[in-house]
């Protein structure tokens, strides 16, 4: 059963990779048969690193960092869907000025939280002054959006405070939600919100935190030799 489960993953994984390469320029007319022999021939070789003495330290390495690159690229596919999508549209509408300062607001008080997070020994400390540091950083960044906000009112007169904010919070979210419901089905607003404020930030903090502590069991851990080093700082950039 683990043998054909591990067939199985095996398939998946050479079909999902072997659809991305033959949609390149460079790769697109070459057959499927020899592209799947090639591919499945380097991936062959890179293979027999695990057949060596070092293989369970190489699997290791390679199984943490996959997993652990994961947040990052969940972060990144949330980030485009509730904040890019759409945003030449609110470029437009808003300018560049408020759409980024907000933008930089939000993730900046999520970094400065993290910095004070794990750079104050005493938890009891780092915790409180992380969301001292959030707030006050979100609360400054936010009056100065407000200041955008109200000074391109003057100058267009043609907005709202709650036109603004809806457009610059929600707008483009909103119309990915209509997209997507014209697809799949109904969506519920509760999704909009998911995927804009709250699972971009927990993700960016847990694989801010998972990096600050790789790096502390590195320091701890000397007698890490040079090789692994190099195959870990790979695994990362990978």
């Amino acid at each position: 059963m683990l043998f054909l489960l591990g067939v199985d993953s095996a398939f998946c994984i050479v079909k999902g990779f072997l659809i991305c390469v033959r949609d390149t320029v460079l790769l697109g007319n070459v057959k499927e048969r020899h592209a799947s022999l090639g591919l499945v021939a380097v991936a062959w070789l890179f293979s027999l690193l695990y057949a060596t003495d070092a293989g369970l330290i190489f699997m290791d390495a390679m199984d943490y960092y996959i997993n652990f690159v994961l947040l990052l690229v969940g972060f990144a596919e949330c980030f485009a869907a509730g904040w890019i999508y759409n945003i030449e549209e609110q470029v437009d509408n808003l300018g560049a000025g408020i759409v980024f300062s907000f933008m930089a607001t939000t993730f900046g008080s999520i970094f400065l939280a993290c910095i004070l997070w794990v750079g104050i020994e005493d938890r009891g400390t780092a915790l409180a002054t992380g969301f001292v540091g959030l707030v006050v950083f979100y609360a400054v960044g936010m009056g100065l959006v407000c200041y955008l906000m109200h000074k391109r009112m003057r100058e267009f007169g043609l907005w709202s405070w709650k036109s603004m904010f809806y457009d610059l919070f929600f707008r483009n979210v909103m119309d990915l939600r209509d997209d997507l419901s014209g697809v799949v089905g109904y969506i519920p607003t509760a999704w909009a919100v998911l995927i804009k404020y709250f699972i971009p930030p927990v993700l960016l903090v847990f694989f801010l935190w998972g990096v600050v502590q790789k790096l502390r069991q590195a320091k701890q851990n000397s007698a890490t030799t040079v090789v692994i080093r190099y195959f870990h700082t790979n695994c990362s950039v990978y």
